[in-house]
């Protein structure tokens, strides 16, 4: 069951977890009903320990040992979940302008009113300046910033309008161009744009 936490952020309905900074310090989530996993069944009177930024401990009250320094939130009556991924945001707000020099306390707010305190630990850009993303995505990692997990998509592949066709064919060249052009950014994704139906929609990527 802890395998299925670790590197995972929580959410609990009706507190205000997300403005606990959880880097540096133990907290424990006490007294909760816990969801390991979508298909998993409630864990009632539950305990979570986080150590570092990092889900440690999962069980119910009484059978995990709890750190005496731990900071501990009271949960009764609330429902602890993973964090949510959202899969289309955009950092092109004046807000993140610099994000490599602005004080870090006014990123880790604007994050929290963006995204954290939704509940959302894993986000895809898919369309920013990486000159402002990237570095917002080192200083995350870093734990200067708290903030999701950021995963960033390049341009849009192809460009030109969102037409449907039967079949889309690549030149090998131009997808080597477009895949280091995104290497280069930071990208590790591919967009994609159509405007047809995900049912006759398909793409084949091959190197």
């Amino acid at each position: 069951m802890i395998g299925t936490w670790l590197r995972v952020a929580l959410v609990v309905v009706g507190s205000a977890l997300a403005s606990v900074a959880v880097h540096a310090e133990t907290v424990v989530l006490r007294g909760g009903s816990v969801y390991a996993s979508p298909d998993a069944a409630a864990l009632p009177d539950a305990v979570v320990v986080m150590t570092d930024g990092v889900i440690s401990a999962v069980g119910k009250s009484g059978d995990v040992t709890l750190p005496s320094d731990a900071r501990v939130i009271d949960c009764t009556g609330k429902t602890i979940v993973a964090g949510f991924w959202n899969s289309h945001v955009h950092f092109t707000q004046s807000s993140w302008r610099n994000a490599g020099a602005a004080p870090a306390a006014a990123l880790t707010q604007h994050m929290q009113e963006m995204l954290t305190r939704w509940g959302f630990t894993t986000v895809w850009d898919l369309g920013s300046d990486p000159r402002n993303t990237l570095p917002l995505r080192r200083r995350i990692a870093a734990g200067e910033v708290a903030g999701p997990n950021i995963l960033l998509a390049g341009n849009i592949f192809p460009k030109g309008p969102c037409i449907c066709r039967p079949k889309y064919s690549f030149r090998k060249p131009r997808r080597r161009r477009s895949r280091r052009s995104g290497r280069a950014t930071g990208s590790r994704w591919a967009r994609t744009a159509s405007s047809c139906s995900p049912a006759r929609s398909w793409a084949t990527s091959r190197s």
